[in-house]
């Protein structure tokens, strides 16, 4: 389990974004909200907030992901009840919250929206928010016995002293969020989130880019350092075929008849278009996850050969 934390400004950005035909969305948990349809939501989340109207960033937004491999386990039920479990954690209580499923890939994820402004009037503290939330994600995926994987995902990352302690929290960064990007301004903008930022290695005085280094807390390290399948090649290839297969989803997406696209009632947002997201998930490459590292989506690539290009990958 991965939790990714971005705290917004504008209630309605977030609520379209989350609850969205084209990602197959399904509003499975609500809280002190009219739930009629967007605009309802967000109305609702703007007049609590008024409460503290110096306070800017108001809108909390947390993407919970779960490994493929828990696939069969997430019910609704399952998910709202590790969600609710994870703000009770967090110190996320007596507040306006939404709950939002997508289908649109592989691995089940929901996003948690909530108003920083509790029902009394006082703000939700964001301090330490990210060391809490590795913490919280870390004993939740103990507590349900969620998947984790062999290797590097065994090692005991409290005892780790620097600079692997670094080290790993990249690689379980890298990990989680290379699936979710499409390029690498994405994948960049993503780790930054995470206080991870990363540097190319450029060749002579070519300019032609040949690596890739990582850093936390002053430690640097080469892409290869980090695991073979993080060098600059690597992920350029991974960021390359999340592309493509986003752009496929994306003109499957577009077949959906008109009059379903605009449907905006929150009771008709979750479809049968399962079998939509079906033929994604057996055309496009599994490692296509959501890039879903701010509100407005995709980098748009008009094509194969602008994104090698743009890349310095080889035409």
């Amino acid at each position: 389990m991965f939790g990714k934390i971005m705290i917004r400004t504008n209630f309605r950005r977030v609520v379209d974004y989350a609850i969205d035909m084209k990602k197959d969305a399904e509003l499975i948990d609500s809280e002190g909200v009219r739930t009629k349809d967007n605009a309802s939501i967000a109305e609702s989340f703007e007049i609590q907030a008024q409460m503290r109207p110096q306070v800017t960033n108001k809108v909390g937004h947390i993407a919970l992901s779960f490994s493929p491999e828990d696939r069969d386990r997430c019910t609704n039920e399952f998910m709202v009840r590790v969600a609710q479990e994870y703000m009770q954690r967090m110190g996320i209580g007596n507040t306006q919250y939404i709950i939002v499923r997508h289908y649109d890939h592989e691995h089940p994820h929901v996003h948690l929206i909530y108003n920083r402004i509790n029902n009394d009037g006082k703000t939700i503290s964001d301090s330490h928010q990210r060391d809490r939330n590795r913490k919280v994600c870390k004993e939740l995926t103990m507590k349900y016995g969620l998947y984790m994987a062999t290797g590097k995902e065994q090692v005991n990352r409290d005892r780790l002293r620097q600079p692997d302690k670094s080290r790993y929290v990249i690689y379980d960064a890298l990990k989680i969020l290379l699936p979710q990007c499409t390029s690498w301004k994405d994948l960049q903008s993503t780790l930054a989130e995470q206080d991870i930022s990363c540097e190319f290695v450029y060749r002579g005085q070519t300019g032609a880019i040949q690596g890739v280094v990582f850093i936390l807390n002053g430690y640097r390290f080469t892409g290869s350092k980090i695991d073979r399948r993080y060098s600059y090649s690597k992920i350029s290839k991974s960021l390359r075929l999340n592309q493509l297969a986003a752009e496929r989803q994306k003109r499957l997406a577009s077949a959906v008849s008109p009059h379903v696209a605009n449907s905006v009632g929150i009771s008709q947002v979750h479809t049968s278009h399962h079998s939509l997201t079906n033929i994604v998930n057996q055309n496009a490459n599994t490692n296509s996850r959501n890039a879903e590292n701010e509100v407005g989506g995709y980098d748009d690539v008009d094509n194969e050969e602008n994104f090698k290009r743009r890349n310095g990958l080889k035409l």
